[in-house]
């Protein structure tokens, strides 16, 4: 029975890196295998333990999988893995303001058009609203936090092992293995993060 080595991103402030990360765990369930990180012909599944990454970039054993959710099948033994965290929070006592953005160029470029067009026909199709250039953003600032966690963990054949991680209080990383704190089931982990730093994030409405 294979479980699935689960990296919750809990990035609140990147909708579209969340998207990206759904949409490539997607693609990998339907069709994406495993890694094999040993030598020789292929095994069978009772013969190797599969470490795997549900919606993450995962490394084990100085390898990166390089496709979110691929995982890897590995011999019973010791092995080291590491991924990448991070999280954000919304700036205290900084609301969020709404922009609106004109496009100069684009406005410009179509008024010429049209000159061009009523010099030439008397008429154009081409009509330069100044609304229709004009795009609005919800604009935000955020405290963001990055980092990193490596570990090792040793496996037995024919299993699987689900590592979480999960954000524990203001900049600290918490790890668990199969439901239960990883130091405690036999793993070790080490995690660090830096932040936070100030990001503006912007939303289109």
């Amino acid at each position: 029975m294979y479980l699935t080595l689960a990296f919750h991103q809990k990035l609140s402030g990147f909708p579209k890196f969340q998207m990206c990360l759904a949409s490539f765990t997607l693609f990998c369930a339907l069709g994406c295998s495993p890694l094999k990180l040993y030598n020789g012909p292929d095994r069978p599944d009772r013969e190797v333990a599969l470490i795997e990454l549900s919606n993450g970039l995962l490394g084990v054993d100085g390898q990166s999988e390089g496709v979110l959710g691929r995982g890897f099948h590995v011999l019973p033994g010791k092995h080291f893995y590491s991924f990448d965290v991070g999280f954000a929070d919304s700036l205290p006592g900084v609301p969020c303001v709404i922009e609106s953005r004109f496009d100069s160029y684009s406005y410009n470029s179509c008024q010429r058009k049209r000159s061009s067009d009523l010099d030439k026909n008397g008429y154009s199709d081409h009509y330069c609203d100044e609304g229709s250039f004009t795009s609005r953003y919800r604009v935000c600032w955020e405290d963001v936090y990055r980092g990193s966690c490596e570990g090792s963990l040793t496996v037995v054949a024919g299993a699987g092992y689900e590592l979480t991680w999960e954000r524990s209080g203001r900049a600290n990383v918490r790890v668990t293995l199969n439901g239960g704190d990883a130091r405690e089931r036999g793993a070790s982990y080490s995690c660090s993060v830096d932040g936070p730093t100030q990001q503006r994030k912007e939303e289109s409405l």
